[in-house]
């Protein structure tokens, strides 16, 4: 079946999902996996997977702890059941790097989108988003609240992205419960259809567990 960049859109274009490890407590972790929910349909629309680690990578992840602390990720968020790609979010090994190592996000044309970069003596948690093929700069400014519970991004100043250990609202919390999601990640509708800050929010969701460390 062809795939179009509609099919990549109709996920991206959502305004709410939760996110849940998909690891099984009886697998040795030796890579990430979330999968990703529309509460509204209870379907699950995104797998996200890293089925290039290298070996060392891989053996970090299983010990964990400080060895596994600012090693690579490479995500590759599909369709389910090995479905068509629809967002790639991978970056270096941090302890490699001098200066800060990016993120690098491709589209679902395997065409890179730009990479995202912590801002460094900035006043606050700021990422600037350097675009490929004329699609600019963009500064995000990440907040989380004292616990780390809540974390939102701010876009000139308004808020377009938050995640939360918790149902956005009560509608779905029984779904929530039941399902044992870890997060809920919602995107604010005034955020346009088709733009490219949807695949950046949508790229912070899925690493955010990985970005700050």
């Amino acid at each position: 079946m062809a795939f179009s960049s509609s099919d990549s859109w109709k996920i991206l274009n959502r305004n709410l999902f939760f996110i849940k490890n998909a690891v099984k407590s009886s697998e040795a972790k030796t890579s990430d996996k979330l999968d990703i929910y529309d509460p509204e349909t209870r379907q699950l629309v995104l797998e996200c997977r890293e089925p290039e680690l290298g070996i060392i990578t891989k053996a970090a992840r299983f010990i964990g702890g400080h060895h596994d602390h600012g090693t690579k990720f490479d995500f590759f968020a599909r369709q389910p059941g090995e479905g068509q790609p629809v967002l790639r979010v991978s970056r270096g090994n941090v302890s490699l790097s001098f200066g800060g190592c990016a993120i690098r996000l491709v589209n679902h044309d395997q065409e890179a989108l730009g990479t995202l970069k912590k801002k460094k003596f900035s006043f606050g948690n700021k990422y600037l988003f350097s675009g490929e093929r004329g699609l600019g700069q963009l500064l995000l400014e990440v907040k989380s609240d004292f616990l780390g519970k809540t974390i939102r991004w701010l876009f000139n100043d308004r808020v377009v992205g938050t995640l939360c250990r918790k149902p956005a609202s009560s509608q779905h919390e029984a779904y929530y419960r039941e399902g044992k999601f870890d997060y809920s990640y919602c995107i604010a509708p005034e955020v346009p259809a088709n733009d490219i800050l949807r695949q950046i929010l949508m790229a912070f969701a899925i690493a955010q567990h990985r970005v700050e460390r």
